[in-house]
């Protein structure tokens, strides 16, 4: 097939009922050092409504996460110099509100019970925003989350 007549990725925004949410949808940060995976996941959430922040690095993201107030991080696992792990780990030893993290890999069953999500990479949009949206709508009392795997 020829690339002119390539047609466009399409995104469609979900319908998902957010009854019993606030008005606001979540502000989510995402940390990809994949600058492709990170811009499409900007584009899906922010068509589906989400108020989205993105970092090229974990560093860049828990920079981020300290100046801003978000709602959820999703986060690569495997990135270089501060991965995944650690920015898991820094959310949670930090003094702001419990917040849930989701991790994205191709290898989840190397990880221990750090975050909220894990997604095995691929995953499609439905499982993101769906996770998205059973996150939202849990009530964090703890600091210490039983992980779900998806």
């Amino acid at each position: 097939m020829p690339l002119d007549s390539a047609k466009p990725l399409l995104i469609v925004k979900p319908k998902l009922n957010y009854e019993g949410l606030s008005e606001k949808m979540p502000c989510i940060l995402i940390i990809d050092d994949e600058i492709s995976v990170a811009k499409m996941l900007n584009v899906a959430l922010t068509t589906a409504g989400y108020k989205v922040d993105v970092a090229f690095s974990g560093k860049e993201g828990i920079e981020k996460y300290n100046k801003n107030h978000f709602d959820m991080v999703i986060t690569d696992i495997k990135m270089p110099e501060f991965c995944g792990k650690k920015v898991v780990r820094y959310i949670r030893k930090s003094t702001k509100p419990y917040i849930p993290v989701v991790g994205m890999s191709g290898t989840p069953w190397e990880l221990n019970g750090e975050f909220d999500v894990v997604l095995p990479k691929p995953f499609s949009l439905d499982t993101l925003y769906i996770t998205i949206r059973n996150l939202s709508c849990r009530q964090f009392t703890t600091k210490s989350p039983h992980p779900n795997y998806l």
